[in-house]
């Protein structure tokens, strides 16, 4: 019996850990081991899982990614990224301002955020009538720079660089 408490013990205590969030990315960087010293840009802490979207047979349907930059700074901040995936750009969704290789974000300088600032990465999923399955778009911090070249960390080691995004098709 006391092992049976002991397991039933363990499974809750795994349950709940599995299930807390951070309240800041200084308290998921303490916890998860990870430097903050230097300033970085990531996606938002809560797409562990990825973003899933239901193209339409008519309409465009839009999915928002946000990407943050952690620390104050008094200057904007342009973010480069990559996209791969088995969607195709251009016939399956759209990012403004992209290419079907990638394309660059700017989260713009807000004096009243404290600590972080964030802008919205809007992909366009374009109506198919096609029954292909499901595709994924596939996109990856590459690189980010404030306006006054300082260089930042993309990503929190090897947390929140990339997301994958799963476009579900109805048909």
């Amino acid at each position: 019996m006391k092992i049976i408490n002991k397991l039933f013990i363990f499974l809750l205590a795994v349950a709940a850990f599995a299930s807390c969030e951070y309240d800041s990315y200084s308290e998921e960087a303490a916890l998860s081991g990870i430097e903050t010293q230097d300033p970085f840009v990531r996606f938002d802490n809560s797409l562990t899982d990825g973003v899933s979207v239901e193209e339409d047979s008519t309409e465009v349907v839009e999915a928002s990614i946000r990407v943050e930059f952690t620390f104050p700074i008094e200057t904007d901040v342009t973010i480069d990224y990559s996209l791969k995936g088995t969607a195709t750009y251009g016939e399956d969704y759209e990012i403004d301002g992209a290419t079907a290789q990638g394309g660059s974000i700017t989260i713009t300088h807000d004096p009243a955020a404290l600590a972080i600032s964030s802008a919205q990465l809007v992909i366009s999923v374009f109506p198919d009538l096609v029954a292909e399955g499901g595709e994924t778009i596939e996109i990856e911090l590459t690189g980010a720079t404030a306006a006054d070249n300082t260089t930042l960390v993309v990503g929190q080691g090897p947390l929140h660089k990339a997301v994958t995004v799963n476009i579900a098709d109805p048909e």
